[in-house]
C-alpha cells in the first residue's frame, strides 16, 4: 500500500498545478515518456486505416505478451486491448472507416505522475447531452517492467 499513497500523494500536487509531475529518478521520466509515446501511436493506431493492425502493431510494440488489463469492458489481456480499440474510435452506428469529421473526440492529457514503475496518467473526456457535465476526467496506471506495460487500471 505504501506505493499507492505515494502515487496519490503524487497525483494530488499535479492537479493543483496543472503540469506534469516526473519521478525525481530517471526510470519514473522515462516511464512517463513511454506512456506519453504509446498514446501518441495508438491514437494515430486506432483512427486512421487499416486499424485492426495498426492497433496490434503498436500493442505489441508496447504491451507484454503476459500483459494484464484490469480494465471494465476490456476483455482480457493484449488481445482484449487490441479487439476494443479496433473499434474504439469508430462512431457506434459506422460499419466502415470513417471520416474525420465522424471520429470521437480525444481524451485531452491533463497529467502524467510517475512513482518507480507505475504512471498514472489523468485525462479529460469530453460528454455531449444531457444533464450531465460537459467534461468528466479519467485517470489511469500502468505498471511498467522491463520497457513494456505489464498492468493497466482505469479509473471508469
Amino acid at each position: 500500500m505504501r506505493t499507492h499513497s505515494a502515487i496519490i500523494g503524487l497525483v494530488l500536487p499535479a492537479l493543483i498545478t496543472g503540469g506534469p509531475v516526473s519521478a525525481a529518478d530517471a526510470g519514473g521520466e522515462a516511464n512517463i515518456r513511454l506512456v506519453q509515446q504509446f498514446l501518441a501511436e495508438v491514437r494515430v493506431a486506432a483512427t486512421g486505416e487499416n486499424t485492426a493492425a495498426n492497433v496490434r502493431a503498436v500493442a505489441e510494440q508496447y504491451m507484454d505478451a503476459d500483459y494484464i488489463q484490469h480494465a471494465p469492458g476490456f476483455p482480457p489481456g493484449r488481445e482484449g486491448y487490441i479487439q476494443v480499440m479496433s473499434q474504439a474510435m469508430r462512431p457506434p452506428a459506422s460499419g466502415g472507416q470513417q471520416s474525420a469529421g465522424e471520429r470521437r473526440a480525444l481524451p485531452k492529457d491533463i497529467n502524467f505522475v510517475a512513482d518507480g514503475p507505475y504512471v498514472i496518467w489523468v485525462s479529460e473526456l469530453p460528454r455531449s447531452g444531457g444533464a450531465l457535465p460537459a467534461k468528466r476526467y479519467m485517470f489511469n496506471m500502468f505498471r511498467i517492467e522491463n520497457g513494456k506495460f505489464k498492468e493497466h487500471w482505469d479509473s471508469e
